[in-house]
């Protein structure tokens, strides 16, 4: 697996002090995703135990005195499996590395959180998502045939894309 450096990460919550960047997480969550979350939504799954959301920083600050969420990860951990509820990098920060580096840093602390594995689902039609998932080691385990729906080309009715879930498993 090839490693990448691993920029600035900082785990964001539902204190006061988070919530500019758990604004920015929605911001993005809305420019990126088909279905996406709510500041609120998010908000609320992370005041759950099981639930984090890890962020990455843009690193040059000399832009602005505000720190800035450039990609996010928000996962959920129940006993010793950890699954990616949701995955996404700014649209003007994207194929810089910034996803492999979040999954990265989750596998690196696998050990420490005692985790056995990482589950993850994504559109088979997301070609490049699953190019980097398979890259850092996740393999199809499962495939949800028809799991989501989407307009179709034509305007009629609704075509279908299987779900794939993947899995990192830790080796002993």
């Amino acid at each position: 697996m090839r490693y990448y450096e691993i920029p600035n990460l900082c785990q964001i919550t539902t204190a006061d002090c988070d919530q500019h960047l758990l604004r920015q997480v929605a911001e993005i969550e809305q420019m990126i995703q088909s279905d996406n979350w709510s500041e609120q939504q998010i908000s609320e799954l992370l005041q759950q135990d099981i639930n984090q959301c890890w962020g990455v920083l843009e690193t040059d600050l000399s832009q602005t005195s505000e720190e800035k969420i450039v990609a996010y990860c928000i996962i959920s951990t129940v006993f010793e499996v950890a699954e990616v509820l949701r995955i996404g990098t700014h649209p003007e920060y994207q194929r810089q590395g910034l996803a492999a580096c979040l999954l990265q840093a989750l596998i690196k602390a696998m050990t420490h959180k005692k985790l056995e594995r990482i589950l993850l689902e994504v559109r088979q039609d997301n070609v490049a998502a699953i190019a980097l998932y398979k890259k850092m080691g996740f393999e199809v385990i499962h495939v949800r045939k028809g799991y989501y729906s989407m307009p179709s080309k034509e305007g009629e009715g609704e075509a279908k894309c299987d779900a794939l879930i993947m899995q990192y498993e830790l080796t002993a």
